[in-house]
C-alpha cells in the first residue's frame, strides 16, 4: 500500500507472484473503506487467476506493531493510529491475515528473491515519495525492540535546516532526499511536475534540473546512510522504490558510501537496485501470509494428512 495507490497480487505457496493489479485508494478515508477496496480487488484478482485465497499479507506505509497488529503514529495515514487493522482485515476477509511495514517486507522480499546470493546482513531502502529502510540481520528480519528499526527517514540532517517534515519535526532526511522533496525542489526552480513518476521521466530525458536535484537527493541519502553502514556493517545495500530506477540517484548514494565509510565496512559492499524491483514488498507480504497460514491450529483441508 501507498497513501494513494496499492499493488494487489496473488502468489502461490512458493511465493511466486502469479498476477498483480494496481488499484487507487485513499488512506485518508480510513481503515474500513481502504480494506473494503483492497478486499474487493484481491477477490477479483484471485477469481481471474482461478485459485483459492488462503491467507493475506498486508504491506503498510507506516510504523507497524506486528505483535498487536496495529499501525502506530503514521505520518501519512490519518485515523489509522492504534486501529486493529489486522483483526479488522481478518473479520472482513474471513481468512488469516498478517501485516508489517513496507520497508521490512521489501527487505524480506529482496532477501528471498536473491536466495543464496543474498547477504546475510543487508539494508533495503524504499526511495519513493518517502524513504524507508528494512534490515536483515543474520538472515532474519530485524524489527527492533519496539518495531521501529530502520526508520532512517526521520533522522535529523544538517542540510535539511529547519524544513518541516510530515512527522511534525524539522530537519528530517525526508525533507531533502525523498521523492516529495524532489518534486518540491524542482518546483522551486521553475520545473513543475505532478509526482515522482514525472521526475523519473525527466531524468530519462536528460533534463538538467531534474538530474541535478535527483543526484543531490541521492547524495544526502548516502551521507545519512554512511553512519548506518559504518555501525551495522551490512554486506549489501539494496535500493527499491520509484527513485531506484534513476541511475543518478543510485550512483550518488553509492559514491557517498564508498567515500565516507571505513574501507573495512565497504570491502565487498554491494550497493545496487533491488533485484525484485517493485515486487519486493509483494514477495515479503506473500511470505508473512504463508507464515500466518502455517501457524494456524487447523489448516485448510488440502494441507491435512491424507486418510490412512
Amino acid at each position: 500500500m501507498g497513501s494513494r495507490h496499492a499493488r494487489v497480487g496473488v502468489a502461490d505457496m512458493s511465493r511466486k507472484i502469479l498476477s498483480i493489479r494496481e488499484v487507487r485508494i485513499d488512506v485518508g478515508q480510513g481503515v474500513d473503506a481502504t480494506l473494503d477496496t483492497l478486499w474487493a480487488a484481491l477477490r477479483q484478482v484471485a477469481a481471474e487467476d482461478g485459485g483459492q485465497l488462503l491467507a493475506v499479507g498486508l504491506c503498510l506505509p507506516g510504523p507497524v506493531d506486528v505483535e498487536r497488529g496495529v499501525v502506530v503514529s503514521p505520518s501519512r495515514m490519518p485515523g489509522w493510529h492504534n486501529q486493529p487493522v489486522a483483526e479488522m482485515a481478518r473479520q472482513k476477509m474471513g481468512i488469516p491475515v498478517n501485516m508489517d511495514n513496507d520497508a521490512n517486507l521489501a527487505a524480506l522480499g529482496e532477501y528471498l528473491t536473491r536466495g543464496e546470493d543474498a547477504a546475510a546482513n543487508s539494508i533495503t531502502l524504499i526511495a519513493g515519495s518517502g524513504i524507508g529502510s528494512g534490515i536483515m540481520a543474520n538472515g532474519e528480519l530485524f524489527r527492533g525492540s519496539s518495531y521501529a528499526a530502520g526508520d532512517i527517514t526521520h533522522t535529523k540532517v544538517e542540510a535539511a535546516g529547519d524544513r518541516l517534515c510530515s512527522c511534525g519535526n524539522r530537519g528530517c532526511l525526508e525533507t531533502i532526499a525523498s521523492g516529495a522533496a524532489i518534486v518540491r525542489d524542482l518546483a522551486a526552480v521553475g520545473t513543475h511536475v505532478d509526482d515522482i513518476h514525472d521526475v523519473i521521466q525527466l531524468v530519462r530525458d536528460g533534463h538538467p534540473a531534474a538530474n541535478g536535484v535527483v543526484r543531490e537527493a541521492g547524495r544526502q541519502l548516502g551521507l545519512a546512510l554512511s553512519t548506518v553502514v559504518n555501525f551495522f556493517n551490512p554486506g549489501d545495500v539494496y535500493l527499491t522504490g520509484t527513485l531506484s530506477s534513476a541511475s543518478v540517484y543510485v550512483a550518488a548514494v553509492r559514491s557517498q558510501l564508498y567515500e565516507r565509510c571505513l574501507p573495512m565496512a565497504t570491502s565487498g559492499l554491494r550497493v545496487e537496485a533491488a533485484m525484485a524491483g517493485a515486487h519486493a514488498g509483494l514477495i515479503g507480504a506473500a511470505e508473512i501470509a504463508l507464515i500466518e497460514l502455517l501457524s494456524q491450529p487447523s489448516l485448510p483441508a488440502e494441507f491435512s494428512d491424507p486418510p490412512a
